[in-house]
């Protein structure tokens, strides 16, 4: 019995390596902003095309001096230690410029007041919102 479940386990494990090759690595805003047509590059080499609109709709709640700093994709993840259908936002909990101009974007395009964590219909409210631009990450 056991190791029908290591066998188990290990392909849970080999899936979630896999998954995490096909998450895009983070591009500065300013830069997405300038393409032409904008991508990000996966870890695995693979590019992944953000929407213009995406990018549009972003641009008008951020202010300028905002621009430079923030990096997209925004990356969220379960937060299990809270509870089911609670989120975090990767990197939102570090004490940096960065960090908060990313959670007064992502709270400002939900229209809700800062904190630390997301309900599950707010992170679908998001990537509604700006498809492209957001990552669940398991």
């Amino acid at each position: 019995m056991s190791s029908a479940f290591d066998r188990l386990l290990r392909g849970i494990n080999l899936e979630r390596k896999r998954t995490m090759l096909l998450i895009p690595l983070a591009k500065s805003f300013k830069e997405l902003l300038a393409e032409e047509s904008p991508k990000l590059v996966c870890r695995d080499g693979t590019k992944y095309v953000v929407d213009k609109e995406d990018l549009k709709r972003l641009r008008a709640i951020v202010p300028e001096p905002d621009v430079a700093i923030l990096h997209l994709p925004i990356y969220i993840r379960p937060a299990p230690d809270l509870g089911d259908g609670f989120y975090r936002i990767v990197g939102a909990s570090e004490d940096s410029k960065a960090a908060r101009v990313l959670t007064r974007v992502v709270f400002n395009l939900l229209g809700i007041a800062p904190r630390t964590y997301l309900y599950a219909y707010e992170v679908q409210r998001l990537k509604r919102t700006i498809a492209s631009l957001v990552f669940v990450m398991y």
